[in-house]
């Protein structure tokens, strides 16, 4: 493995989407002094204060953006996806890459981005890993998403094994484990709990366990590992981070906390998650896209029978990426405040 080295240029791939903003966020009020870069298909509508020249000196398209003007924005001039000619060319001078893609892109799209991000000398690239651990077979079963986030690391491991030694210039990868967004589920009601109607669906009585992380962890999260002083440490490898180990049972009881109420004053039904994990096989055999919501959902809520867990079996690195302790209550009681999750520049 090559020596430690500097990651200060940084590009992102996917920073308008629900993630990206709080790791663009958390990169750039990071005491390091990072250099960022957010590439972004043409027909998003976004803003910058600084130019770029493509190798022909073409000016690169650029439109609108509410981000800072020191974070220079590049857009495709593709609508609906990155061509390797354009990706090799802006990625030179790029140290690390961080994707945050969309459900479309995790496949052949993100190892079009691989394959660029060598061929331009990247040093490093941190896959759209994002959420349930994919390397529990039970997680990925049946779960097309995951599927394709589990090839891409495979992928990225084949392209790391077949390039030259030598010094430096070498690509290396991350896949950062986070199992769902707490914040962002609770708030868009995937925890089972409609706190405006009053309505819970607690699946096995809410007992599964099940690890969680919010929005502004994962930022912070990235940040620290582009960050560690041997950031090798943390490169071809997954890392394991999280907010808390929890079950819907204990969200409830946190939302009740947070406003005020009582089991009496909630309606309450409780399911079964295997019942539920069949409906989506159900679905996804008739190509129903709703069936792969009901798996992740199942599978998330089901505990340790598909790997949910993971803060329970797993070496979790929050301490070494120096982040911070959350804790489930507050956390929640942000939400409900609509404090939380918000990016603010």
């Amino acid at each position: 493995m090559s020596t430690p080295y500097p990651l200060t240029n940084i590009a992102l791939i996917g920073a308008t989407g629900n993630l990206g903003p709080h790791i663009l966020h958390a990169l750039h009020t990071h005491p390091s002094p990072f250099q960022l870069t957010i590439l972004t298909r043409s027909s998003t509508t976004t803003t910058t204060s600084s130019s770029s020249s493509s190798k022909n000196n073409t000016p690169l398209p650029y439109a609108p953006t509410p981000f800072p003007p020191s974070i220079k924005i590049i857009h495709s001039p593709s609508a609906d996806h990155y061509t390797s000619q354009f990706l090799e060319e802006v990625l030179k001078g790029i140290d690390a890459v961080v994707l945050t893609l969309a459900a479309a892109a995790l496949g052949e799209q993100q190892k079009g981005i691989i394959d660029a991000c060598v061929k331009a000398g990247v040093r490093r690239v941190v896959l759209s890993e994002w959420g349930s651990d994919t390397t529990n077979p039970l997680a990925v079963r049946g779960v097309a998403l995951f599927d394709a986030k589990a090839e891409a690391v495979e992928y990225a491991k084949k392209v790391v094994a077949e390039q030259p030694e030598g010094e430096g210039g070498r690509l290396s990868w991350s896949a950062v484990v986070t199992g769902p967004f707490y914040d962002w589920c609770l708030k868009l009601g995937f925890c089972g709990i409609d706190v405006k109607n009053k309505k819970v669906t607690l699946y096995d009585e809410g007992k599964g366990e099940f690890t969680a992380t919010t929005l502004t962890q994962i930022g912070r999260s990235v940040a620290s590992l582009l960050t560690q002083p041997n950031n090798t440490k943390f490169a071809n490898t997954y890392t394991y981070i999280s907010s808390f180990t929890i079950t819907q049972a204990g969200i409830f009881a946190a939302v009740k906390a947070a406003t005020g109420t009582e089991t009496t004053d909630w309606t309450v039904e409780n399911k079964s998650i295997e019942a539920r994990m069949q409906e989506g096989r159900e679905k996804a055999a008739r190509g129903d896209i709703h069936g792969t919501y009901d798996l992740i959902f199942g599978s998330t809520f089901g505990g340790s029978k598909y790997g949910s867990d993971y803060g329970n079996r797993r070496e979790i690195s929050n301490k070494e990426l120096g982040l911070e302790e959350e804790h489930l209550e507050s956390v929640t009681r942000e939400v409900l405040e609509g404090k939380r999750p918000l990016v603010e520049w």
